[in-house]
């Protein structure tokens, strides 16, 4: 059910496009018709054998590749040995092969355009699967796309196109892959082309899967099936495996089981061990969660060699190990699920779901410890996943209504035009013509508004969602200012009215802030100048400040969310210093490095209260950790606050650092 999971379904799926494209191969000078005609026939013949047997094919096709000669049938094999190296998980063999074919290439000065788009096509495949990266991968479907294009070919771009759909989910990107799947579908259907017809619904049904639209999704998982009997092997392996993760997805793990087992008897009929512990993989997870743990076991330690062993994949084996962690847990086993955290390696490729889900499990298995500060860490590494999740998916949802909308659009118009076109060659009366006219518009202004308002209802309701996070920093901002007055109100009116004048000025300026959630470290500091001074006559002659300012920062350009140092002198003063009988020191310190703005404040006196800032009650400091951790979600580099005590044997210091990265995003903070 991870990405991973599927990765060996996409890359079959490619393959057969590879294939079907080696066929096509033709019109060279040095080929004759007997070999590019045997070539054809072998690419066709192997077409499936390239998955189920990688070795058989390529020890056939060496063999016809020593009766050819330098031509573009003999590195039509050279192509389908490239995939079959591909398939075994040997990409030394798989680049060398690649490097092969596009020497040709250059020899043949770039104009064999069927064999580059294999090659093109090939390469894509490479970069997505074995090194990740994305972007190159895309750069090189499109070369591939355009070389079918000089090839004047209206059919295979088709299969380019589902590649890079495919691409784009994987990529986050859903609402372009629907887009890219519907223009292929609709081109499918106007050409009569069959030969992919069935991984586009595929491909349609796992997007809106993705999307959280299930309805959708099994729309196009039922169109599919009606063709199931005669899709190659490893399309009924995708399919059957999709249909089982749409209905995981909605929690109706029964439905999913039925759909995995189907799934399981395709991978065990392919003899392939990847495919069948992905199939193991979802069964034991779906039994697990419906709390039958006998039937989870059975599957899931059966596979346990195989994700031990150098074959699985790094993103697969973390998410075993992960669903082990799960097991053990509700097995209540803390031995063997703290083995399997330990063994768990965290990869750039494990889907962010199923990594929350991860922090989710180790949260439980400390909070089964009686660990809570560690359980407390990960939920709040769960919780950021989760909502970074939520809003990618709201914004893919909104876009994926606009894109549908759009199409809609363009296809009620092209409708309009084509009745006009119509008009004008029937041979109806006119009459009958005004009247057929006025009713087919009539129908379609109707479906058109009906469909307008609820695509406006949808994206109204989506927006609103978008603007909860927000309000929730709202909130959290908006108690910062009446707490401050009321501990300063507290002090003077108690103490004496010699203060009265310094208190309008702090009052002034607290007003000026309150209103503003983000400000320069220039008006902070003369804020707190102004709340220090104000202090002062209640600390003593034996109060000493000390600030250290560096030159390099820029204090009238350097953002910093309002009144975030004046809470913690704030509270150095209230609770360390007050009271204190020795010499109480403050100390403020700003400096500047390479990466980051780095704010220090000390202070000696009582700290044993804010040993814990997270447990503590201080409405300030509770403010700080929130707002910083609403902050962090927005931000790649993130602020870094640390909070420790040093005891020096005379004395104890509490001390504060703040590590602000420079070019921090706080657009969340403006109005």
């Amino acid at each position: 059910m991870t990405n991973g999971k599927t990765l060996l379904l996409i890359i079959l799926a490619f393959i057969l496009s590879n294939i079907i494209l080696l066929s096509c191969i033709h019109n060279s000078k040095d080929d004759n018709n007997n070999e590019r005609d045997n070539a054809i026939i072998v690419a066709q013949h192997f077409s499936n054998s390239v998955f189920t047997n990688p070795q058989n094919v390529i020890d056939t096709v060496t063999a016809y590749q020593s009766k050819t000669k330098d031509s573009i049938s003999f590195y039509t094999y050279e192509l389908l040995r490239s995939m079959s190296y591909l398939c075994l998980g040997d990409f030394d063999k798989c680049n060398s092969t690649q490097k092969h074919i596009y020497k040709f290439l250059e020899r043949n000065n770039h104009l064999c355009h069927y064999l580059e788009g294999g090659y093109w096509n090939n390469r894509a495949l490479i970069e997505r699967f074995t090194r990740m990266n994305i972007d190159s991968a895309i750069s090189f479907y499109n070369k591939s796309y355009e070389h079918y294009l000089l090839a004047k070919d209206a059919i295979y771009p088709i299969d380019v196109a589902i590649n890079l759909a495919d691409i784009y989910r994987d990529k986050g990107d859903l609402a372009k892959a629907a887009n890219i799947y519907q223009r292929a579908l609709f081109v499918n259907d106007s050409i009569g082309k069959k030969i992919s017809y069935n991984e586009i619904l595929i491909g349609l049904g796992q997007v809106y899967c993705d999307l959280k639209n299930f309805g959708e999704s099994q729309k196009y998982f039922d169109r599919a099936i009606t063709k199931v009997d005669t899709m190659p092997i490893y399309s009924r392996f995708l399919l059957y495996n999709s249909i089982g993760n749409n209905y995981y997805f909605q929690e109706k793990y029964d439905s999913a089981i039925v759909a995995f087992k189907k799934a399981k008897a395709i991978s065990t009929e392919m003899d392939n061990p990847y495919a069948n512990a992905i199939c193991i993989c979802n069964l034991g997870e779906s039994y697990m969660f419906l709390n039958n743990l006998d039937s989870a076991a059975a599957y899931l330690t059966k596979e346990m060699p195989y994700f031990n062993s150098y074959i699985a994949n790094q993103a697969i084996q973390s998410y075993y190990e992960s669903l082990m962690t799960d097991f053990y847990l509700r097995k209540n086993d803390l031995v063997n699920a703290n083995k399997y955290i330990t063994r768990y390696h965290e990869t750039k490729d494990i889907v962010p779901r199923y990594r929350a889900m991860h922090y989710r499990r180790i949260e439980r298995y400390y909070i089964k410890i009686n660990d809570f500060r560690e359980a407390y860490k990960y939920q709040v590494l769960a919780k950021g996943i989760e909502d970074s999740i939520s809003n990618t998916l709201i914004n893919n949802q909104i876009a994926e209504i606009k894109s549908r909308y759009i199409q809609d659009t363009t296809l009620l118009n092209r409708n309009h035009t084509i009745i006009s076109k119509e008009k004008q060659i029937t041979n109806l009366t006119w009459i009958s013509s005004i009247v057929f006219l006025l009713l087919f518009v009539t129908i379609l202004l109707i479906i058109f508004i009906y469909q307008n308002n609820k695509r406006k209802a949808e994206l109204k309701e989506m927006a609103n969602r978008s603007s909860l996070a927000s309000l929730r920093l709202q909130n959290i901002r908006n108690r910062v200012s009446p707490h401050f007055i009321f501990n300063i109100l507290n002090r003077e009116l108690t103490v004496s009215n010699e203060g009265v004048s310094n208190l309008v000025l702090l009052l002034r300026k607290n007003l000026e802030l309150c209103d503003k959630f983000c400000i320069t470290l220039k008006e902070e500091i003369d804020f707190v100048n102004t709340y220090i001074a104000n202090e002062v006559p209640s600390l003593g002659d034996n109060f000493i400040l000390n600030k250290n300012i560096d030159s390099n920062v820029d204090l009238d350009n350097t953002p910093i969310p309002s009144m975030m140092i004046q809470i913690f002198v704030e509270n150095a003063i209230k609770h360390g210093l007050r009271g204190y009988s020795g010499n109480k020191r403050l100390y403020i310190g700003i400096c500047s490095d390479e990466n980051n703005t780095i704010i220090k404040i000390s202070n000696n006196g009582n700290t044993q209260h804010i040993a814990d800032p997270a447990s503590s009650t201080h409405t300030g400091l509770k403010v700080v950790m929130q707002t910083i951790q609403i902050l962090n979600e927005k931000n790649i580099n993130k602020i870094d606050l640390k909070i420790n005590e040093v005891n020096s044997g005379e004395e104890t210091e509490w001390i504060v650092v703040l590590s602000i990265p420079h070019n921090y995003n706080f657009d969340i903070l403006k109005d």
